[in-house]
């Protein structure tokens, strides 16, 4: 039996932190075993009302991209590798709102679309784990850093 690969996206999001219109930036990391293959820095199409609603939306995006890679893999490489695949991100409530089923009155306002995320972790195309802030690497993609914090990122990217 072939050796479990780790196929790991970290999401961020910074909420509302363009001045102009109050809308978040998102981002995501994609890692194959620690190694950064590919990501993505953008801003949000609709302005979200809460941190959650920002991240949450973030982990669609990122759980659509990964999602993506899952199909190109298996396609590439068949039975031949075992994956193992992860969203991660550093906010507890987008978690909880990923793995519930049900539509509270707190989140009932998200837009159907973002559930994306919902309905593959509950196909189990991925797994969700939470991340701390520190070491969640999707932080470089929201906002400028300090120094020493992007120094310290861009060593957990592997990158050169």
């Amino acid at each position: 039996m072939p050796e479990i690969q780790e196929v790991k996206i970290y999401s961020d999001a910074s909420w509302g932190s363009d001045p102009d219109n109050a809308k978040s930036f998102h981002g995501y990391i994609l890692q194959i075993n620690g190694s950064t293959i590919s990501w993505s820095s953008k801003r949000q199409a609709s302005v979200a009302k809460s941190t959650c609603e920002a991240e949450y939306m973030a982990c669609s995006y990122a759980a659509a991209h990964l999602v993506w890679t899952r199909h190109a893999l298996e396609e590439l490489f068949g039975d031949s590798l075992r994956f193992k695949f992860i969203l991660a991100t550093d906010n507890q409530a987008a978690i909880i709102l990923a793995k519930d089923q049900r539509i509270s009155a707190r989140s009932k306002h998200i837009a159907i679309h973002y559930h994306f995320v919902r309905e593959r972790y509950l196909d189990k195309e991925f797994e969700i784990e939470h991340v701390p802030s520190a070491s969640n690497i999707a932080d470089i993609c929201t906002k400028g850093l300090p120094l020493p914090l992007l120094k310290s990122m861009k060593d957990m990217m592997d990158l050169r």
